[in-house]
């Protein structure tokens, strides 16, 4: 029996700093503009998401007197980026056939429209990285809303196959 564990993290972590071949990561011909504007505008977006995050902190300290409550993900409270549909990987047959198990991160970007136009797995499991890749350009998620813009966001996958 496959058993498939999937971990989101809704954040930006450090993720791969080498976007020179994003575009080869796209998840269709159709993305690649897409891919190709999202890193070249990150830095400028990122700051905007850092503004209204602290503008959002600081005008909820003025009205309550306290920090607010954050929720991992957010997920629990609200659908401002959160998965609709997150798609299984296949267990390759190879894999299956050896016993080879393991974990793959999957570095994703999701588009203002909420489909996934850029995945690039990385791990020690390379046997992995196609089924994963795969499975993450298919998932598909909520817009991410910041001080009442739709962004793109990045943030990770994990998928742990196991036997």
């Amino acid at each position: 029996m496959k058993i498939f564990f999937v971990i989101l993290f809704f954040a930006f972590p450090a993720l791969s700093q080498q976007f020179e071949d994003a575009e080869k990561f796209a998840c269709s011909k159709d993305a690649k503009p897409k891919v190709r504007e999202y890193f070249e505008q990150l830095e400028k977006e990122t700051k905007f998401i850092n503004e209204c995050e602290a503008k959002w902190r600081k005008e909820s300290l003025e009205k309550t007197g306290n920090p607010p409550v954050i929720i991992a993900g957010g997920c629990e409270w609200t659908n401002n980026g959160c998965p609709r549909n997150l798609v299984k990987p296949l267990y390759p047959e190879i894999a299956e056939k050896y016993g080879i198990f393991g974990t793959v991160t999957v570095e994703i970007v999701i588009d203002e429209t909420g489909n996934v136009i850029y995945s690039k797995a990385f791990s020690e499991k390379t046997i992995f990285y196609y089924n994963a890749e795969k499975a993450a350009c298919a998932s598909r998620f909520s817009p991410k809303r910041y001080c009442d813009k739709i962004v793109k966001q990045r943030t990770v996958i994990l998928y742990h196959f196991i036997f």
